[in-house]
């Protein structure tokens, strides 16, 4: 069911007419609804926006409705990005109400087309783990964790005699990383894109430093 959100708090005006009552309703600026091709309601999707070229701003998600702004005018544009559909971008002007108290409330729809996704599998990180003296490595235990999913600690996967590590196949988002081994530990982290489809790999290196005795 679509429906714009009204959220009963004091309201956020621009200028009333002199002599308006103003409700307690806050409106939203624009509610967008994503569906694929199938008309199947899309929730889980990235949803960001700008006003009048300004700074980006993400969207908020409430039940398969985003909302992007709230009592606020101006030229929006609205950039849309799900895991296994092509990105788009969605353009709308919001007005005032002739009196003045709130926004007039846009409802948008788009429909995102499926990528055609390979089956291959993509680590999120490719880590380069060095000792304390700079040396390769090898034998270090090294971890990682979803830091925007709040997943456990998994264990990356190393070829043998390796110092590169293979981390988080299939994630993305801040991407923890931890290494230990020998005495020596060190920690970092990164932020990992997609394209749609798969993660778009980062590749980093890590110094372990020796631990206090």
């Amino acid at each position: 069911m679509r429906f714009l959100l009204l959220l009963a708090l004091p309201a956020l005006t621009a200028c009333p007419a002199i002599g308006t009552s103003c409700t307690e309703e806050y409106r939203s600026s624009v509610t967008v609804y994503l569906y694929d091709e199938s008309n199947t309601a899309i929730e889980q999707a990235d949803l960001s926006y700008r006003i009048d070229g300004g700074a980006w701003t993400e969207c908020e998600s409430f039940s398969g409705a985003f909302v992007c702004g709230w009592e606020t005018p101006g030229a929006f544009e609205i950039e849309v990005s799900a895991m296994g559909y092509a990105e788009q971008t969605l353009t709308v002007d919001v007005i005032d109400t002739d009196d003045g108290c709130h926004v007039v409330s846009e409802s948008l729809t788009a429909v995102l087309e499926a990528l055609e996704c390979t089956e291959i599998v993509v680590a999120a990180v490719e880590v380069s783990v060095f000792d304390a003296a700079g040396e390769p490595a090898s034998d270090a235990l090294v971890t990682w964790f979803n830091t925007t999913l709040g997943s456990d600690s998994e264990t990356c996967e190393a070829a043998a005699g390796s110092n590169v590590y293979s981390c988080g196949f299939e994630e993305w988002g801040e991407i923890s990383i931890q290494a230990d081994g020998g005495g020596q530990a060190g920690s970092t982290s990164v932020f990992v894109d997609h394209d749609g489809c798969h993660p778009i790999t980062e590749s980093i290196d890590l110094q372990m430093d020796w631990l206090p005795d």
